[in-house]
């Protein structure tokens, strides 16, 4: 065969179902002089002939063989089932036939490194059909990432998911007959990893579940790569996931919305250097179809198979022996990746936690006075929201710091009565009944207990204490002692997230399959966290990952069966980013990435059988909630719900400190009304939740490899 073929390319297709059909139609869009439909060939000699029939092709064959071995067919175009496509790959080649083979090239990276061998001792063309890259979408996007539009990439999270399967469909679903997830469609999240940070992850983290055929129903996975750059991906056979990714920077955003793998819409967002950001979505259209067409599509999006077909028809005709924009090189590390991730195993049991919870017997209607450990930035935000409410339901009574002078500056601003120098002073001040304690994650347990030895309620900011061990301590002492203890998940306490979980309970979006939720900060510069120690309690998995983990606590529960974790850590121990995968019973999984090195889109997005609820940036504090329903007739019903932040009161005397902080009224009204009935916990969230979080947190710490001092 000449290496330059420029009359028409004359095309066999081997299978001839739905792909074939929507890949055929696709290439009607090409001029009529570039391509020749000669041959098809099936499993029945009555398929084929029908398909031939249908669109135009000179003969039909009913064996494989026989079509490989026609001389008038130049290239073969693999659409049969994935099990099959080594055997035909190496048929096509050893007849002499450039391929182009449906994904996956073939089930493992074994049979993919042989066949690309084969087509290289051939000169044959070859090419895995990972039609998502020949999209000017795609392209789009690849262009933007080499002109450094978003800066240094971080972090990239994709994923893909259809209710293809039901409970009795299940069953059928077999690795013997080469079925799974994984290569069926999670190959289209890993390829965006792969277009974005390259083929060569130095650690790859995954968990899945399998039916009881042994193919997988669903996954999860974490790559990481070097210089603190990772991706993760996800895919289910069992739910519509927003099938959308992210790809984040220093500098901005790229936003795909669904169906990412056809992307018709390229969403940038550029972090601008006054602290605003700006927004541009670009449009790609899908081609206009063939009037030649003699079916129609089956699948959404599948006209721009044209894409690829002209870039096979190109390379072939030039003499090129694979495609730049999905070379060979890259098929076979796809292969490697897959190969790994469908071996990982990560096996974790949590034993719940039963708490007896009894009333503390009080009636305090009047005022609750109000004690502060720590002066800091986000006690600051909470004295100005606790004002908003009614002066007769609070007082300020006193506050600490490791300073006086600075006690004394907290207090002077803010009105409250008395300072200390002493956090001990505080809390033996009879004046005060509930301690609000906002000093760093290190000295939460010691502050908690000081408190509750004071007989004094506690209010304590997230993380409770740096593990479960001293979380189940400070518990047990809260219950002998009679007091309230709550750890501040303020999130919990929003009208959003309170409408959220009523959709839940009502069953809204059906039976929840998957939940999955990020949050990034990017206003961390590379060198600070780079200096982060677990000395100190420092990482981001406590500061800010417990986020993410609430909602899937929140909407699968607290006792997940199986995690599956990954990070990395800076010099000094503490974990930059991380990410996390969390099945439950009923082949429910929740995924969570968290950073400190990018700011991510900071959403919630929960997928049931019915629908999905969506909670854009920023999730934790969050103001709409965007509730798809998937109605019978196959189309969407998408309504927005806004919750606005309760206006600041008046004179409040200094500036909130982080966006959002309003909404800890919800937290402080929520405490109030918890002890003056007295009650020992906030059913928002209950000391139960506070402790399996922290079981949760130390067993993604220790995929991670962070220790801290009271691990020891």
């Amino acid at each position: 065969m000449a290496d330059t073929l420029q009359a028409p390319l004359r095309w066999g297709f081997l299978g001839c179902g739905n792909i074939a059909n929507d890949f055929v139609n696709a290439m009607k869009g090409m001029p009529a002089e570039s391509t020749t439909l000669t041959a098809c060939a099936a499993r029945s000699l009555d398929s084929a002939k029908n398909f031939a029939n249908t669109h135009g092709f000179t003969r039909a064959y009913e064996s494989y063989e026989e079509l490989c071995a026609d001389p008038e067919v130049d290239v073969v175009y693999i659409a049969t089932i994935h099990l099959v496509h080594f055997e035909h790959i190496s048929l096509a080649l050893n007849h002499g036939k450039h391929v182009l083979v449906e994904k996956p090239m073939t089930m493992n990276a074994e049979q993919t490194a042989s066949v690309i061998a084969l087509a290289e001792s051939k000169n044959l063309f070859l090419l895995e059909g990972v039609w998502t890259r020949f999209f000017p979408s795609i392209k789009f996007v690849r262009q933007l990432l080499f002109d450094g539009r978003i800066g240094d990439v971080h972090h990239i999270h994709g994923y893909f998911g259809g209710a293809y399967l039901n409970a009795e469909t299940q069953s059928n679903f077999r690795s013997s007959s080469g079925d799974g997830g994984l290569i069926g469609i999670g190959i289209y999240p890993l390829s965006f990893v792969t277009m974005v940070f390259g083929i060569r992850p130095h650690k790859i983290t995954a968990t899945g579940k399998l039916s009881e055929g042994g193919a997988d129903l669903y996954g999860s996975a974490t790559l990481e790569f070097d210089g603190n750059r990772f991706g993760t991906i996800e895919y289910t056979c069992l739910a519509e996931l927003g099938n959308s990714v992210t790809i984040t920077g220093s500098k901005g955003r790229i936003y795909l919305p669904s169906p990412a793998h056809t992307a018709v819409e390229v969403i940038v967002t550029e972090f601008l250097e006054d602290g605003t950001k700006q927004e541009k979505a670009t449009q790609f259209p899908w081609p206009t179809p063939s009037p030649n067409t003699a079916t129609t599509f089956k699948y959404p999006g599948s006209e721009a198979l044209l894409y690829e077909a002209e870039a096979v028809t190109k390379a072939i005709r030039s003499g090129q022996r694979q495609c730049a924009e999905y070379p060979l090189e890259e098929s076979l590390a796809i292969a490697k990746i897959m190969d790994e991730e469908s071996t990982e195993q990560f096996a974790l049991v949590i034993s719940p936690f039963v708490a007896e919870v009894t009333k503390m017997g009080l009636n305090a209607q009047t005022p609750l006075r109000w004690g502060f450990l720590g002066c800091g930035k986000i006690a600051n935000d909470f004295v100005n929201a606790l004002k908003g409410m009614p002066n007769d339901s609070i007082n300020l009574s006193a506050c600490a710091a490791r300073s006086l002078e600075s006690a004394e500056n907290f207090a002077n601003t803010h009105g409250i009565k008395q300072a200390y120098g002493s956090y001990e002073e505080l809390c033996a001040d009879p004046e005060v009944d509930v301690v609000y304690i906002a000093t760093i994650h290190l000295v939460h347990f010691e502050h908690i207990s000081l408190a509750l030895n004071h007989g004094k309620h506690v209010l304590v900011e997230k993380p409770m204490t740096m593990n479960a061990k001293q979380t189940a301590s400070v518990i047990a002492l809260a219950e002998s002692k009679n007091l309230f203890l709550l750890e501040g998940v303020w999130t919990r306490f929003f009208p959003s997230i309170k409408f959220v979980r009523e959709l839940l309970t009502d069953g809204r979006i059906g039976d929840v399959r998957h939940i999955h939720a990020d949050i990034g900060m990017g206003n961390v510069s590379r060198e600070t966290v780079a200096k982060l120690s677990s000395s100190v309690g420092d990482g981001a998995l406590l500061s800010s990952g417990i986020y993410p983990l609430a909602f899937v606590t929140m909407a699968l529960g607290s006792n997940p069966k199986k995690i599956t974790a990954s990070g990395k850590l800076s010099e000094g121990g503490a974990d930059m980013y991380g990410s996390a995968i969390l099945e439950f019973d009923g082949n429910r999984v929740g995924t969570v990435d968290f950073t400190w090195l990018a700011d991510l889109g900071n959403s919630v997005t929960i997928t049931g059988s019915k629908g999905s609820i969506y909670l854009p940036s920023p999730a934790h504090c969050a103001e709409e909630v965007i509730v798809t329903e998937f109605l019978e007739d196959g189309t969407k019903h998408v309504k927005t719900t806004t919750f606005p932040l309760p206006e600041p009161a008046p004179g409040i005397p200094t500036p909130f400190n982080y966006p959002g902080s309003q909404g800890f009224l919800y937290e402080a009204e929520a405490v109030t009304k918890a002890i003056q009935s007295g009650q020992q916990c906030c059913e928002e969230y209950s000391l139960k939740d506070s402790l399996a979080m922290a079981k949760i947190m130390d067993e993604i710490r220790k995929s991670i490899g962070v220790v801290y001092a009271a691990d020891t």
